[in-house]
């Protein structure tokens, strides 16, 4: 028992742990898949179908977000916000809008998905909302006054395609969906006859609490940060 212990001991200390910390939306789990495309095989199948998921619920959250904002902003300050309002007097404006709000609780993610006509009007009625110059406006002002996912605007530019029945994300688009990280996430790596134990965590303040079981036996923590955030409104 104690030779093996030994021998798992020795290979264990051969094994370079990295921990990657840092704040929600600060590029962990970015770096974490790209890690795995360059040194692995890549997204699974399994992976690229709960991408597709996930980032028809981002589009649909994202666009329902920029419509409450435009309105409360507006409603705040009239003259100062007044290019971020809605005419809602546009009845085809208001068609599309109750259209996104009735997917607002859909997740996508069920065996028996929405009729695919309307799931096509669904893309239609996104692209059209993000057309508008007040919706523009709107996502202008993120970060600054609200928060927002990053890349919102490469899906909503295709929003179209996203609902379509023959869909298929690529790597790109998994690489840009926000999917936040709950708990612990782990991958090896051999990277020039070197072995690496690779952790990501959730780094929303719910999350922290957890960093500290990630510690034991770890080589180095990477904390990554987001140049383009210093300044803008966390989502907490």
């Amino acid at each position: 028992i104690e030779r093996h212990l030994h021998i798992h001991d020795k290979a264990d200390r051969v094994i370079k742990k990295l921990l990657l910390l840092g704040s929600g939306s600060s590029g962990k789990s970015t770096l974490f898949k790209q890690l795995k495309i360059i040194y692995d095989v890549g997204f699974e199948d399994s992976e690229l179908e709960a991408c597709r998921h996930t980032l028809r619920q981002n589009v649909v959250m994202g666009m329902l977000t920029l419509l409450r904002k435009s309105t409360e902003l507006f409603e705040s300050s009239p003259e100062r916000y007044n290019k971020l309002r809605v005419d809602m007097d546009n009845q085809s404006l208001c068609d599309a809008i109750k259209l996104v709000v009735e997917f607002g609780s859909e997740t996508f993610a069920g065996e028996i998905l929405p009729p695919s006509d309307k799931m096509k009007l669904l893309g239609e009625a996104i692209g059209t909302l993000w057309d508008l110059e007040a919706i523009q406006a709107t996502f202008m002002r993120r970060g600054d006054l609200f928060s927002f996912p990053d890349n919102m605007d490469y899906f909503f530019n295709k929003a179209e395609l996203l609902f379509l029945d023959d869909f298929q994300p690529n790597r790109e688009d998994a690489l840009k969906t926000r999917i936040r990280t709950t708990g612990l996430v782990q991958k090896q790596y051999e990277i020039k006859e070197n072995y690496f134990h690779i952790f990501d965590v959730g780094g929303q303040r719910n999350e922290r609490k957890k960093w500290i079981h990630c510690f034991e036996n770890v080589t180095a923590v990477i904390f990554v940060a987001s140049l383009s955030c210093y300044d803008e409104v966390m989502f907490e």
